[in-house]
């Protein structure tokens, strides 16, 4: 990743509320070690009860997140970026 790529990552990750407790050099190692990735319509990126390696952060777009309760499955879908108003 270039230089202005992990800059633009570090302005990014500094905006997330989430990891607003980080110092700016914590955000710096964390946006050098990040990767970027274009999920398609119907793209999974977990599965619930699967160890994590890493975490998401969704910077545009919209997620459906599913989940089941008993026998049936319930889903709710959120989306982010700076077209979108709502917040989660």
């Amino acid at each position: 990743m270039s230089t202005q790529e992990i800059q633009s990552q570090v302005e990014f990750l500094a905006s997330v509320e989430l990891l607003s407790a980080l110092t700016r050099t914590d955000i710096e190692r964390l946006a050098q070690n990040a990767q970027s990735r274009l999920l398609n319509f119907g793209d999974q990126v977990c599965t619930a009860g699967e160890a994590a390696l890493g975490f998401f952060i969704v910077k545009s777009g919209s997620i459906r997140v599913f989940a089941t309760e008993g026998d049936k499955e319930r889903s709710e879908e959120r989306r982010v970026g700076k077209e979108c108003r709502s917040r989660w």
